[in-house]
């Protein structure tokens, strides 16, 4: 990643062709995954682990004009931004199941290298940069399955953290996902929804906790994503991990909602989860006024925070008897008032609401402010909400911030024993909630400040001290001047 910033002037450049960097990484591993599906495993574990991946992932026509290592030998032509265009249309247009969506357009629209606002000189010199860049940075990298998709994830990673407009990025960090998935717990045979998936990390943090703990490829992913940039890269993530391409639709999920039946019922799922780390303020609130989806029964939140707006669409979504839900969202959400407290009032009182977690600031990356993650469950039998406070949880137990597995286990490990403990975790009654105005605020619950017994005589007597010093070292100004002025008075004539 490093010698790929070095390509870009500024920041603006590498914002501006994050999505084609990663175009271009997709098309190298294409090209050597073509490699070996012509090539004889010799390793039977290598074999198997490839067989597993094309039994999940939608076939993709790769024809000879999209070949990374031909754009590679072509890097100088002096329209080479073109060229990696046609390349890109070649794909879609042997693959448009998998690359063109009606409301959208085409993937290829949406990357266009030779649409970029930068002249065609400097254009040609920064595809040049990348296309070397990722031939020599690849070579071995994606021969197997593991660091294949390892790549594209932490080529992901460094871009966010490298990116000015994080908001934008709709980016889920690896420590976020993890802690969401492993609270959720995702079985086989189940299907898992995000309804902003952004660059479908959730879904995929889910798939692979389902393999690796069950051995089992039986489950079902489906994403919705309503920026055009965020679902190309989305569906790029997505296949590079041995996902289902076509499970990430485009469009905004309150006013144009992709899974859908008989008319006006939504598709519900047995695991719904999103990550919305920063205040939704542009949302569809004109749509919501007049829904069909009837999801905004409990009320419609402000015009500028769709923090709710997501929620209430999630829990809509949600299957009964036993679906379940999280959202990772800011604190606000937790305390607001007017529309957004009788949204939280209805859904304490249904008996929905099920834990709040506090994120530890230094889990999450760099630029969001303080988090949660909501937990939700249908047909819950306890009354009782289960608070743990992430940053509580490394003072308590001396624990650092280095270690986020064993924070994301002790955190879990609370959770799923319904654990209370001091200035950690609490069990807090629906009455006590109800007391509290229904402000589900960490501090309420959770003390974060120890009381100290003061002994205010060992207070008077240090203050004495303190004052004795002060006045010692005022007399020793007083007399440092005293000096400075005499000597300064027999030099003057």
């Amino acid at each position: 990643m490093d010698k790929l910033q070095n390509i870009f002037h500024n920041e603006f450049e590498l914002d501006s062709f994050k999505e084609y960097t990663l175009a271009l990484v997709f098309l190298r591993y294409l090209s050597e995954n073509k490699t070996i599906t012509r090539s004889k495993h010799t390793k039977p574990e290598v074999k198997s682990a490839f067989t597993a991946i094309q039994g999940r992932t939608a076939e993709i026509l790769h024809p000879i004009e999209t070949d990374f290592f031909a754009l590679y030998s072509t890097r100088h032509h002096p329209d080479i931004s073109n060229l990696v265009d046609t390349a890109l249309l070649n794909l879609e247009s042997h693959n448009p199941h998998i690359f063109t969506q009606n409301s959208l357009g085409s993937f290829s629209s949406i990357v266009s290298y030779s649409k970029k606002r930068l002249s065609r000189t400097r254009r040609n010199k920064i595809i040049e940069g990348l296309l070397e860049q990722i031939h020599h940075s690849t070579s071995s990298a994606l021969k197997t399955e593991k660091p294949k998709y390892r790549l594209f994830q932490q080529l992901l990673d460094k871009l966010y953290n490298k990116t000015t407009n994080n908001r934008n990025f709709a980016y889920t960090s690896p420590n976020i996902s993890k802690l969401i998935t492993e609270l959720l717990d995702p079985h086989p045979g189940e299907s898992i929804y995000d309804p902003k998936c952004g660059a479908a990390h959730l879904l995929i943090s889910c798939g692979k906790h389902i393999q690796h703990n069950f051995s089992s490829h039986n489950y079902q992913l489906h994403g919705q994503e309503a920026l055009p940039n965020t679902w190309a890269i989305a569906k790029l993530n997505m296949h590079t991990h041995g996902e289902h391409i076509n499970a990430i639709q485009y469009g905004d999920y309150i006013g144009a909602p992709s899974y859908t039946h008989s008319g006006n019922q939504l598709t519900t799922f047995d695991i719904v989860l999103s990550s919305a780390p920063f205040s939704i303020e542009n949302w569809d609130y004109t749509h919501a006024k007049k829904d069909t989806f009837k999801r905004f029964r409990r009320g419609i939140p402000p015009k500028g925070k769709g923090d709710w707006a997501l929620i209430l669409h999630m829990i809509e979504s949600t299957a009964l008897p036993a679906g379940r839900m999280a959202i990772h969202i800011s604190q606000g959400a937790l305390f607001r008032e007017a529309a957004e407290w009788t949204i939280r009032k209805k859904l304490i009182d249904e008996n929905l609401l099920e834990a709040v977690i506090g994120v530890p600031e230094k889990l999450s990356h760099s630029g969001i402010s303080p988090t949660v993650i909501l937990l939700f469950r249908k047909s819950r039998k306890k009354r009782d909400i289960l608070f743990i406070d992430g940053n509580n949880f490394t003072a308590a137990k001396k624990m650092s911030i280095h270690f986020p597995d064993q924070l994301i286990s002790d955190t879990v490990n609370i959770y799923n024993r319904w654990q209370q403990e001091e200035d950690v975790s609490y069990i807090a009654s629906w009455d006590e909630v109800r007391k509290n105005n229904y402000n589900l605020s960490l501090h309420r619950y959770i003390n974060s400040f120890k009381e100290e017994f003061l002994d205010l005589h060992s207070i008077r007597h240090e203050r004495h001290q303190l004052k004795q010093e002060y006045n010692a070292i005022e007399n020793e100004i007083d007399h440092i001047l005293a000096i400075l002025s005499s000597t300064q008075d027999k030099e003057e004539p």
